[in-house]
């Protein structure tokens, strides 16, 4: 090893390998050792490139070693003898030809020459049909909307703005030149004038270039505006028109008639005669006496038109006085103002070198200017953000804000330092001078602090809405390209920032003191109406929050757009190994933007926020956090919070339809969405601020040296950096606010929680800490986190479908599962997430739903047939994991990543599907380790038999063990190593716990290693990891299979009497109430007394117990009258007390299995 610690790999010059820096020597040494794993792989005759394949994705990977080993085998196969071609059936025939002929032969075929074939070449025939047809269909779209003079045009504005594309396709790819691919500057066109025959003049001199800035200012615009705005395109092309062009229309925006003039002149005059007005001072084509009248006279008006007055004139009466201008302003008219600025958008847009004329070259017609008024357009540009007539009208202030962003655009090509410009290449040079075009310097502009203080100011002001935030936010972030303007711009933010926080601070006191009032009326209310001792104390009064008035301060909307511009700016320096998680949501900021948050000190702005919700929860009759955690079955308890959670809680209850524990959060919702709303921005600013991520330094250089180490199996696809970032995020150390942001949503959590069920886009905004943040989604309750998934999934299935359309399958009843292997297998994985279309065979059903149900149906209950030997049941017969004998079957692994994609097709889709799998494999799922208590759903006898091992002595209990364990499998007896040499490594009391995890690694991970791989892989495939991550076991378990849909009718049918008889009153009672029960208390009565809510495939009929198929049995239990009902899930019994009435037992009922659950199922 290297100074470094890394091994140079074979083949490769030592010296070569350690002059490299440390980060692409890992990657040598990586991909190298990617080499080495593809190269085991292989078979010694085959003849793929190792180095090749590993610099593949998976899926192709997967696909190309496919076909070669297909290929090799027929080239093994003996030849077909042409002189027995009528003894080879079609199947053999089509497996004889070559790839290429047999692809053709697949697409023109016949139906009867196909039906002929096995189901895995029909499946291949289909497919290549469908793409071929979608190929062909995406080709003919641009030829029918394209065609014509649109068409012409269409591929003009392309090809105009091809410059501005390259430019922002080289920054995608971070390969920035600080360099610009332009169209190159015409030569000037030369003409023979008429006035002057002895010489020759440019086409366009002052007067031209004035009659033309002039139809600006016509009443009614030349139509179509396009047309006017292609003709100064045109004239930029040429660069001392361009220039003119720019400073022209900059000094008048600026109101800047002389300064328009002079620029103009510059082109020189033909003689010394005096010009015409110019520029207007009011719209062209209205009537003076109209103008000067301001139009405040109607009679008059209307006698003027019956004289004849023109069309002209009352078009002009009609428009606002502040738009149509007048003869005595000094102002251009505002619709003037507005098409010069649409004309410098478009210009920006189609032709970059208008944007660099803007950032590079002075103003010309600076003579008539004061000395002071210097600089280029684009300081001028910024400096109409001064003017009122922007800065108190959201639209306008839109309008500007919308051209600068076009005119700065190349700054977008810059890096952020000038020496990580990489250069343009030879070739690309000579293919961008072959087709006209050159590439020129960007520069690095550096603006005044004034003027960038200007900027940073729109983002306080009333007129600032969303969609002018967004365009400051772009400004200021391709400003800060320079790192001169970078400094002020973040100085600037901090400042308006800080003071911003004063104003939010002094706003939500004020308004805690009106709820304080607001709460001591209520505590009043309630004292008065004891003390009168009325005998309905609790008659509905009006909601005490509706009493409060809220006040409408804007400053915590303020803050929360000048943070979230600070957050974008000190979060887009990232590498390219972070760059990906960037684009799953995930990004990370820097020290410079803790060091700001630090100096801007939000503290007590978060006691004041705190302060006011806890008031809120009092509000809405909420009297303590530690109430609300106890009364939410433990949702925010530690086991339940933490990465690893253990299914304490209330999953089943948190489904829809129960009303015991979502009464409390629907109150809140609506009851106080009003209220809640206020605080919004603020609790915004508050993740902004505190739940931003900063990169582990110590994580991300160990996880590069530990690459190669991956664990087991419950993320194979995960690498340990992720797996290290993901143990950060879950303690809270690598968030700018560290624990505060846990402690905040364990608080508030039932706000929380209303508040995104009324606006479900927070979490993918404000408040996406909640679902990135792992000890936050404990949590988010159930319906929360379904709907966000839900979200996510639906925009990729409409990704999907734009670009593949349906995916159809044509499925034969008896063969289900057959027909979907092969029809499946060669799908990649966005075909997969198309809408599903399933057509049985020789049957009419269309697929409106309901034939895609039943296709999953099947399917659920065809994996888990033993002929394909993929799953094992556990003891209760009800979940299954992985059979580690399924290597019988030769093709398991590619099964197992069938029955993955259905599985991750089915949650897509919102189909649930009958199958429950043990929790170890959800856990796997969500990559989190099983533990050792998980063994006890999968075999409790010998959970029981580990259990004892470490509460007993081994020697008292005479056990004499070595870290390894028998393994019988086809009638033979190996023994297997759980540690190197363990059957030699005696287990003693202080390794025993050590013994027990590896055995239950060994059941749970490391024997059935491959068979989960394949089952994740194909799961992944159309569900992200990232996206999975946010449920808990339990809760994957119901988004799979949702609630079971318990048969009461098939309970009664299987259940025995013990002590009752059928026909007794009591018996009668719990059947009546059995029926009553919702969906989720039916499931929770099931837990209560089976240990599960789980209905086995074949029904009660096949309910396990401790003895085998024990059914359900209702004992009649001693005892006093009236006492809570008990059950034993061992026995599937249950213990029935005598009660009074129906309503009695009902209550009891109820009782057990909300208050009980949590215990009892253990039992």
């Amino acid at each position: 090893p290297n100074a470094n610690g890394l091994v140079c790999p074979p083949g490769m010059d030592l010296e070569v390998f350690n002059s490299l820096p440390l980060d692409m020597q890992r990657e040598v040494v990586d991909q190298h050792r990617a080499t080495m794993e593809l190269a085991a792989q292989l078979d010694s005759t085959s003849g793929l490139d190792p180095e090749a394949l590993a610099a593949l994705p998976e899926d192709m990977r997967r696909e190309v070693i496919a076909q070669e080993q297909r290929e090799r085998r027929l080239r093994e196969s003996t030849p077909a003898d042409p002189s027995n071609a009528e003894d080879m059936d079609n199947a053999s025939f089509v497996a004889s030809l070559a790839p290429e002929l047999r692809r053709e032969i697949l697409l023109t075929a016949d139906e009867a020459f196909l039906n002929s074939l096995p189901p895995d070449i029909i499946a291949e025939a289909q497919l290549l049909r469908e793409r071929a047809s979608h190929q062909h269909r995406r080709l003919q779209e641009p030829v029918q909307g394209g065609g014509g003079e649109d068409g012409r045009a269409e591929g003009n504005r392309a090809a105009g703005a091809e410059a501005g594309n390259s430019a922002v396709s080289s920054s995608r790819k971070k390969q920035r030149h600080g360099k610009l691919k332009v169209d190159c500057d015409r030569c000037p066109v030369l003409y023979s004038s008429g006035r002057d025959q002895c010489g020759t003049t440019e086409p366009f001199d002052y007067v031209e270039l004035k009659s033309l800035v002039q139809l600006m200012f016509l009443l009614s615009p030349v139509r179509p505006q396009r047309l006017l705005q292609k003709v100064f395109q045109n004239i930029c092309t040429n660069s001392v028109l361009r220039c003119v062009v720019c400073s022209a229309f900059t000094r008048l925006l600026n109101d800047d008639s002389r300064g328009t003039a002079a620029a103009i002149d510059t082109l020189g005059k033909m003689d010394d005669s005096e010009d015409f007005d110019f520029p207007p001072r009011s719209l062209i084509g209205a009537a003076p006496e109209v103008l000067d009248s301001g139009g405040m006279d109607p009679s008059a008006m209307f006698f003027r038109r019956r004289q004849g007055s023109s069309c002209a004139a009352s078009i002009a009466a009609n428009l606002p006085t502040t738009l149509r201008g007048s003869s005595n302003r000094r102002h251009i008219p505002p619709v003037v103002a507005t098409r010069v600025i649409d004309t410098l958008s478009y210009l920006g847009k189609n032709s970059p070198r208008v944007c660099l004329e803007f950032l590079m070259n002075p103003m010309l017609g600076e003579e008539v200017l004061d000395e002071n008024e210097t600089g280029t357009c684009f300081e001028q540009i910024l400096d109409l953000l001064r003017k009122p007539r922007y800065i108190k009208s959201s639209t306008n202030l839109e309008h500007l804000l919308a051209m600068i962003e076009i005119v700065i655009f190349p700054l977008a090509n810059l890096s952020r330092n000038e020496d990580d410009d990489s250069e343009v290449s030879p070739k690309d040079i000579e293919a961008a001078a072959a087709t006209g075009k050159e590439w020129v310097d960007i520069p690095r502009i550096v603006v005044s602090q004034s003027r960038l203080q200007l900027l940073c100011s729109i983002l306080k002001m009333e007129s600032c809405k969303d969609a002018s935030f967004t365009k400051v936010n772009g400004i200021t972030r391709r400003l800060c390209k320079v790192e001169a303007n970078r400094s002020h711009v973040l100085g600037e933010l901090a400042s308006v920032a800080q003071a911003l926080g004063e104003d939010a601070k002094r706003d939500l006191r004020a308004l805690l003191v009106r709820m304080n009032d607001a709460v001591a009326v209520q505590q009043k209310a309630t004292t008065e109406s004891k003390t009168d001792g009325s005998s309905e104390p609790n008659l509905p009064v009006a909601n005490p929050s509706s009493t409060v008035t809220l006040s409408s301060s804007s400053s915590e909307l303020k803050l929360l757009r000048v943070m979230q511009t600070l957050q974008s700016l000190c979060s887009e320096n990232l590498n390219e190994e972070s760059s990906r998680r960037k684009s799953e949501g995930k990004f990370f900021v820097t020290a410079e933007l803790v060091e700001i948050l630090q100096g801007v000190n939000l503290n007590e702005l978060w006691d004041q926020l705190s302060s006011c919700l806890k008031v809120v929860r009092v509000l809405e009759g909420i009297s303590t956090v530690d109430k609300i955690d106890d009364t939410n079955g433990g949702n925010g308890n530690d086991d339940e919070v933490e990465v690893e959670d253990n299914g304490g809680g209330n999953d089943v209850n948190i489904e829809e339809g129960s009303e015991s524990v979502m009464n409390s959060t629907k109150k809140l919702q609506n009851s106080s969405a009003g209220l809640l709303t206020r605080f919004l921005p603020a609790i915004e600013v508050f993740f902004v601020v505190n739940a931003s991520a900063t990169r582990d330094e110590e994580v991300e250089s160990s996880a590069k040296s530990s690459a190669d180490e991956k664990t087991i199996v419950s993320s194979d696809s995960l690498t340990s950096i992720e797996r290290k970032e993901n143990k950060a995020e879950a303690d809270g150390s690598t968030l700018v606010g560290g624990p505060l942001v846990v402690d905040f949503v364990s608080e508030n959590r039932v706000i929380l929680n209303a508040l995104v069920r009324n606006n479900s886009g927070l979490l993918e905004k404000g408040l996406k800490a909640m679902v990135q943040v792992p000890r936050c989604r404990g949590y988010l309750d159930f319906d929360v986190k379904r709907q966000w998934f839900k979200t996510q999934i639906r925009r990729l299935r409409q990704q999907a479908s734009r670009r593949h359309g349906s995916l159809r399958l044509g499925i034969r009843r008896k063969h289900v599962f057959e027909d979907a292997y092969h029809q499946l297998r060669l799908r990649n994985a966005d075909e997969m997430r198309s809408r599903l279309h399933i057509t049985f065979r020789n049957e009419e059903g269309v697929d409106a739903g309901g034939l895609s149900r039943e296709f999953f149906g099947i399917l659920a209950k065809e994996m888990f047939n033993p002929n394909y030997a993929l799953f094992t049941s556990t003891e209760d017969g009800c979940t299954f994991q992985p059979n580690p004998n399924s290597s019988i079957n030769p093709d398991h692994l590619s099964y197992f990543r069938f029955v993955g994609r259905i599985v991750g097709k089915a949650v897509a889709d919102g189909f649930l599907l009958d199958a429950h799998f043990t929790r170890s494999l959800y856990k796997h799922m969500l990559g989190l380790e099983p533990t050792h208590h998980d063994m006890e759903a999968i075999d409790p006898d010998y959970y029981k038999n580990l259990k004892m091992i470490m509460e007993y002595s081994l020697a008292d209990i005479g056990l004499e063990l070595t870290f390894s364990i028998e393994d019988h499998s086809f009638g033979r007896s190996q023994s297997i190593d759980l540690i190197p040499d363990g059957r030699n490594v005696p287990v003693t009391e202080e390794t025993k716990a050590k013994y027990v995890s590896l055995v239950c690694k060994h059941r749970m991970t490391t024997a059935i290693k491959s068979q989960i791989k394949a089952y994740l892989d194909g799961f992944y495939e159309l569900i992200s990891p990232d996206l999975i991550a946010i449920f808990t076991p339990r809760e994957l378990e119901l988004l799979i299979s949702g609630l079971p849909d318990i048969d009461v009718h098939d309970l009664k049918k299987n259940t025995d009497y013990q002590g009752w008889k059928a026909t007794d009153p009591e018996i009668e009672w719990f059947w009546n109430v059995m029926f009553s029960l919702t969906r989720s208390e039916k499931a929770s009565f099931l837990q209560f007394v089976t240990g599960s809510s789980k209905v086995p495939l074949a029904g009660f009929a096949e309910l396990q117990g401790m003895r085998g198929v024990q059914k359900f049995s209702i004992h009649k239990a001693g005892g006093t009258s009236g006492a809570l009902m008990s059950a034993h899930t061992c026995f599937n019994s249950l213990d029935l007390p005598k009660y009074e009435s129906e309503d009695e037992m009902k209550e009891k009922l109820r009782y057990a299995i909300s208050e009980g659950q949590g215990s009892f199922q253990f039992a």
